[in-house]
């Protein structure tokens, strides 16, 4: 009896887009960050430090009219858009250092779900599909609320010591 192995290895196996050149490209992967345009910057999703997303119903400034958005929630900021991951023209921005309160609001508005986000200028009404996703809303823009008073607090402190 004779045994034959045959071993394949395709180089490193992990090469940017490249046309094929036959079997040796079998293992190619294509890392490629989404693009995301705010402003007038064009950002890498993975530069907004995405903490959560999902849809939630968000309540209309002026309007008062419930409307579906992808909401994102960064280290620094909530956006809102009109599509699923489609991080184009944000509806909202809110940044966490304006947050004074968050905290869920069914009695108040008499909408099942529900919570809001007080800034200085404004409240913020949402609503989720279940009482699982608002709870699970509600810690993530707590902790990124904590995380921004103690990161805030201790640049305070920094520059007090100067």
């Amino acid at each position: 009896f004779f045994f034959f192995f045959f071993f394949f290895q395709a180089e490193d196996g992990i090469r940017d887009l490249v046309r094929s050149r036959g079997l040796g490209d079998v293992y190619k992967r294509q890392v490629h960050g989404e693009n995301i345009p705010l402003g007038n910057k064009m950002l890498k999703k993975s530069a907004l430090n995405v903490v959560k997303e999902g849809w939630l119903f968000k309540q209309s400034k002026h309007l008062k009219q419930w409307r579906k958005r992808w909401v994102v929630l960064t280290t620094t900021h909530v956006y809102t858009f009109k599509d699923y991951k489609v991080y184009d023209k944000p509806t909202e921005e809110i940044e966490i250092s304006s947050f004074k309160t968050i905290k869920g609001v069914e009695d108040e508005i008499n909408i099942k779900f529900s919570f809001c986000i007080t800034t200085k200028d404004r409240i913020f009404y949402f609503y989720a599909d279940t009482y699982m996703d608002k709870e699970a809303w509600i810690g993530a823009l707590g902790k990124a609320m904590i995380s921004a008073t103690v990161a805030r607090s201790a640049d305070d402190e920094y520059f007090d010591e100067y």
